[in-house]
């Protein structure tokens, strides 16, 4: 749909949920969408037509991961 991202990336083991970010520039700045529990998120109101970034890292136990 025009305004929305559907984001994937590779599920983590052990990984509680995940930190999902939106960029209009690979540099940023970077905006908090939702905590997800799944590796596939959908992203709306967005700019139809317009580049967007998106980055995740998984959250458990033992911390947060890299982007």
């Amino acid at each position: 749909m025009s305004g929305e991202l559907l984001f994937k990336f590779d599920r983590v083991n052990n990984a509680a949920n995940y930190s999902v970010q939106t960029a209009e520039s690979p540099n940023g700045p970077w905006e908090d969408q939702d905590l997800s529990t799944s590796s596939r998120v959908t992203i709306g109101g967005l700019t139809g037509g317009k580049v967007y970034w998106a980055r995740a890292c998984a959250n458990g136990s033992q911390g947060s991961s890299e982007w």
